[in-house]
C-alpha cells in the first residue's frame, strides 16, 4: 500500500477465528457537567465525575464536543469558536470493556461560572438501538491489540466518524484485492469523519 495508506490493521487472532467475549457486567452510565471557565464566553469545562458503574469503575472517557473537535478524560476543557447551542456525547468505558452513551444539548451563551447545566438541557441518546450484530442496532465494542503489538484499538476510539470494519486475512485474494478500493474511500472521505479499521485473521503478524 502507499505511504499515506490511513488503514488501521487492528488485530491478529490465532486460529483464522475471533472470540469476543460476554460479561455478565453492568454498563456503566455516563452523565456529565458543564460549566464555563472562568472570565470566557465560550470556553467549557466538561466533568464526567457524575458518571456511575454500579459493579466496578468508570475508567476511560471520551467526548465528542458538537464542533468537530474531540476529546479524552474525565474532566476536558474545550475553547468553541463562539457561543451556540452544540451536540456533545460522552462515551465511558469500564475495566470490563462495557460502555455507556450520553447525548446533550448544551448552551455554552445559558451556562454561568456558578450554575452547572441541568438535566433539563438533556436530549435522548442519539441511539437507543439494542446492542448486536444485525441492521439498525448498536456495534459491540471491539478491543484488539494492534497488528504491531505496541497497544490496543478499540471500536469506540472511532465515537464521531463513520467506520467500516472489514475482516481482512492474508490468504484470501478477494481481500489483498480489496486494499486498492479502501485506500480510495479513505482518501475521498476521510476529512468528512470516514474510518477504515481492519481486523486481522491471520495465524502471525509476519502473515
Amino acid at each position: 500500500m502507499r505511504n499515506r495508506t490511513r488503514v488501521v490493521v487492528a488485530a491478529v487472532v490465532s486460529a483464522l477465528g475471533l472470540s469476543i467475549a460476554l460479561y455478565a457486567n453492568q454498563p456503566p452510565v455516563a452523565q456529565f457537567t458543564a460549566v464555563l471557565v472562568d472570565g470566557t464566553s465560550s470556553a467549557v469545562v466538561f466533568d464526567a465525575g457524575p458518571s456511575t458503574d454500579a459493579d466496578g469503575q468508570v475508567t476511560r472517557f471520551q467526548w465528542t464536543f458538537g464542533d468537530g473537535a474531540t476529546g479524552s478524560g474525565r474532566t476536558v476543557e474545550h475553547a468553541y469558536a463562539s457561543p451556540g447551542t452544540f451536540t456533545v456525547t460522552l462515551l465511558v468505558g469500564d475495566e470490563d470493556g462495557a460502555t455507556g452513551l450520553t447525548t446533550r444539548a448544551v448552551d455554552t451563551s445559558d451556562l454561568s461560572r456558578d450554575e452547572i447545566a441541568t438535566p433539563a438541557a438533556a436530549v435522548p441518546p442519539a441511539s437507543t438501538a439494542p446492542i448486536g450484530y444485525r441492521i439498525g442496532q448498536r456495534a459491540p465494542e471491539i478491543a484488539l491489540p494492534t497488528l504491531d503489538g505496541t497497544g490496543q484499538i478499540r471500536l469506540s476510539d472511532f465515537l464521531g466518524r463513520v467506520v467500516l470494519v472489514e475482516f481482512w486475512v492474508s490468504t484470501c485474494p478477494g481481500c489483498r484485492a480489496s486494499l486498492a478500493g479502501l485506500q480510495e474511500l479513505w482518501e475521498a472521505f476521510s476529512p468528512q469523519g470516514f474510518s477504515v479499521l481492519l481486523v486481522a485473521l491471520d495465524r502471525s503478524a509476519g502473515d
